[in-house]
């Protein structure tokens, strides 16, 4: 984890294609990738500009590194070798040279040890893998000798791809592969936190994310079952917390000794924004608040909190103090493999499921249930009438994904979960990845005919990461009935579910605190008001030294979204609060 300081956005962007490119190049079926007349002339410009600064001038090295990265991505875009040839030699020379800053060290070493890999894809000459292997642990040592080098994350992956590529495990490359893959994962994570918005620590965690399900697919081929539920902890944990890191951060501060710089995250979480929200990046003027917490809790029992994943032994402690039979990572198909299911067992085992029909994506059943969801959405907006299409569209789909779910991943995941033998039911987390997340897993519905669903055969929970898990096992249970909250539309909108809400407080919850359209329907002394706010939804939620509510039950409409920032609770009223 580091601060970026004068490192162009540029040459991360290019190398990022450029190992996109380099794994399509690995796979046979993959489609063929372009350049553009545009970008060859923005990378020819790279390369005239490289060519006529003087190598004494600061820049020179910044600039020969986006020229040569331009290189390497032209060779991979046109199996052009001379070209990467031209890229690595240019590196190799400015790797060799004295004039090198400390801090430019690792980034060149890295690109050469990249373009040395990307010829190695092309014409599978051992020398280039084995050099590329090499270099990549020079530019690992010189990481190391950084305190928070903005290059650690990218250099240990790079590290770590090349290691699994080679991937012999009589030279140990198996087991640095693991090391190397989980070290730039917890780097990359804490970079997410370092972003200068919440929608660039996504962007990056979404990268993250990827990364991770490559490694823990491949961890798996290789009998490392503990790696693999680190890295998809690792890959959760990043898009998690790039959303909602404030949760868990200002008890984290505190515990490490900084009670000050824990105070201004909180009084920034109680403005009801982001920490992130309108400041540079860090270093370069305006507040540096996630960079400063970073740097505050880094190599600290708070930042191994935050960063690092649960051990299967934590999990399996959880399985068995919650009484639940499984926790079930759910992968999608992808172009970095098929889909599967990881299952976590009680007694350790951790075993793989292939779901060969599990995917996402415009054409599937998701993206079709995504796409009628938002256009009943908007069509409650107009009318009644396109009201009530849209909304008959939307059934339909619902009732194919349901379908859907059970052929591509439910039936399979409940035939490998063994029955108990006392007969009662057995209880499920799952944890949904990407996409797969919009999906009601409890609803799909059983093929025999009739209506029979999954929440009938099993106890279905759903948590975010195996570390929300763990949290939530450690809680001693509450009674449901010690401080509800119950929630309504405030608008008018939902009758119904008014009035059952109304009827919940009545028959169950007397000491629930009742807000929207559902709180004029009771004695004006229930706690509570006519219009809930984003406040009085965050007030509802456990923090540090604050259990939170006993339940919390909300009957409004929501918005669901791909990337999730945009996804909101719609709770009525004035404008300015119907979003939470």
């Amino acid at each position: 984890m580091g601060q970026d300081t004068g490192i162009s956005s540029g040459i991360g962007s290019t190398l990022e294609t450029a190992r996109v490119m380099r794994e399509r190049i690995a796979t046979p079926s993959a489609r063929s990738m372009s350049l553009g007349a545009e970008e060859r002339a923005a990378f020819d410009r790279m390369l005239e500009v490289a060519e006529r600064t003087s190598p004494d001038r600061p820049q020179y090295f910044n600039i020969l590194a986006q020229a040569s990265a331009g290189l390497v991505l032209r060779g991979l875009a046109d199996h052009d070798i001379k070209l990467i040839d031209r890229a690595i030699s240019l590196l190799g020379e400015a790797c060799s040279s004295y004039a090198l800053a400390v801090r430019e060290r690792p980034r060149l070493l890295e690109l050469h040890g990249q373009g040395l890999l990307t010829r190695y894809s092309l014409t599978r000459v051992p020398s280039d893998l084995s050099n590329a292997i090499d270099r990549l642990e020079e530019a690992r040592r010189a990481v190391e000798q950084e305190i928070g080098s903005p290059h650690a994350a990218s250099v240990l992956q790079t590290l770590a791809e090349a290691y699994r590529t080679r991937g012999n495990a009589a030279r140990g490359d198996v087991d640095r592969a693991v090391t190397l893959g989980l070290a730039g994962l917890r780097e990359h994570a804490g970079d997410v936190f370092l972003q200068d918005s919440d929608e660039n620590a996504l962007l990056m965690a979404r990268r993250g994310t990827s990364d991770a399900g490559v490694m823990a697919r491949w961890f798996l081929d290789h009998d490392r079952d503990a790696a693999a539920i680190s890295a998809l902890e690792l890959g959760r944990g990043m898009v998690l917390q790039a959303a909602t890191w404030g949760a868990g951060v200002e008890a984290a501060l505190r515990a490490a000794g900084h009670p000050c710089l824990a105070d201004e995250w909180a009084e920034h979480a109680s403005r009801g924004g982001s920490p992130s929200s309108g400041q540079q990046r860090p270093g370069e003027g305006g507040t540096d608040l996630r960079y400063r917490v970073m740097l505050a809790i880094e190599q600290s029992p708070a930042e191994a909190r935050l960063l690092a994943p649960p051990a299967i032994i934590e999990v399996t402690a959880a399985l068995t103090a919650t009484g639940t039979d499984a926790l079930v990572y759910l992968l999608p198909r992808d172009d970095d493999g098929a889909g599967m299911a990881v299952v976590v067992y009680p007694d350790g085992t951790v075993s793989r499921l292939p779901l060969p029909g599990l995917y996402v994506g415009d054409r599937g059943p998701v993206g079709a249930f995504l796409r009628e969801r938002r256009a009943a959405d908007a069509a409650a907006l107009i009318g009644p009438v396109k009201d009530d299409a849209a909304r008959n569209a939307w059934l339909e789909t619902l009732g194919t994904l349901s379908g859907w779910a059970w052929q591509a991943a439910v039936g399979p995941v409940l035939g490998a979960i063994p029955a108990r033998v006392d007969g009662t039911e057995r209880r499920i987390v799952l944890m949904p990845v990407g996409e797969l997340g919009l999906v009601p897993w409890h609803a799909a519905r059983w093929p025999g005919g009739g209506d029979r669903y999954a929440c009938q055969s099993a106890v279905f929970c759903y948590a975010s990461s195996a570390r929300q898990f763990v949290d939530t096992a450690r809680h001693r249970p509450r009674q449901w009935s010690q401080s509800p909250v119950l929630i309504s539309d405030a608008d008018g909108s939902l009758y119904v579910t008014a009035a059952g809400i109304a009827h919940l407080y009545d028959a169950h919850y007397r000491a629930a605190a009742v807000f929207g359209d559902a709180r004029n329907r009771l004695a004006a002394t229930v706690p509570g008001a006519p219009t809930a706010t984003r406040a009085d939804v965050l007030a509802a939620l456990p923090r540090a030294g604050v259990p939170g509510a006993s339940l919390l039950h909300f009957g409004c409409h929501g918005r669901v979204q791909v990337p999730a920032l945009g996804s909101s609770l719609r709770l009525g009223g004035d404008e300015s609060n119907v979003e939470a």
